[in-house]
């Protein structure tokens, strides 16, 4: 709360101002939760949250919405549609490798603007944290999207395959140059 607060003194950018005032009103506001194992009595708040985690996302993407993190117990498994997650903190290991690799697909998508747009602008990354029995299993993923990953290259000659690449991206020049 110390940090938001000395945050607020220094920030310019007004709708980042009142997304910390926001918080620093209601500091409960910007954390939900979903555990579908629990079965203790319901609460309207709780399934209220539960609700917008797992069914409203326009509103779980909404700006206006102070909620910021989620803490789940199974939802990486059910199916759960949020293409913006950028945290995975994984208490335990998980299994399989199937259920792993699903887990981690959660993060690996596009992420959308709260307007359901994809946003490919940005530099936007996953951080995957797990304990030490999973670190074999990080390691051959790294390795396996680095070595499937497009690799572009910078050519050392132009040559006519080269060309015809570059006259591909611009059609009306295209056609002149095969008159000259």
């Amino acid at each position: 709360m110390a940090e938001a607060n000395e945050l607020l003194k220094i920030e310019k950018d007004e709708f980042y101002r009142n997304y910390l005032e926001k918080t620093i009103k209601d500091i409960s506001s910007v954390h939900g939760g979903y555990f579908s194992k629990d079965n203790s009595d319901k609460d309207d708040k709780i399934e209220q949250e539960i609700n917008e985690i797992l069914h409203d996302k326009e509103l779980l993407l909404s700006l206006e919405n102070p909620r910021r993190f989620i803490f789940s117990k199974w939802t990486l498994r059910e199916g759960w549609d949020n293409p913006n997650v950028f945290q995975i903190c994984k208490l335990r290991s998980s299994g399989s490798t199937t259920s792993k690799l699903q887990e981690v697909g959660r993060g690996l998508r596009l992420p959308v603007n709260e307007y359901m747009c994809r946003v490919k602008d940005r530099n936007f990354t996953l951080n995957y944290y797990v304990d030490f029995t999973e670190k074999d299993f990080v390691d051959s993923l790294v390795k396996e999207i680095n070595d499937s990953s497009f690799k572009e290259t910078v050519p050392s000659k132009f040559t006519q395959e080269l060309k015809d690449k570059i006259l591909s991206q611009y059609p009306e020049l295209s056609s002149r140059t095969h008159h000259e």
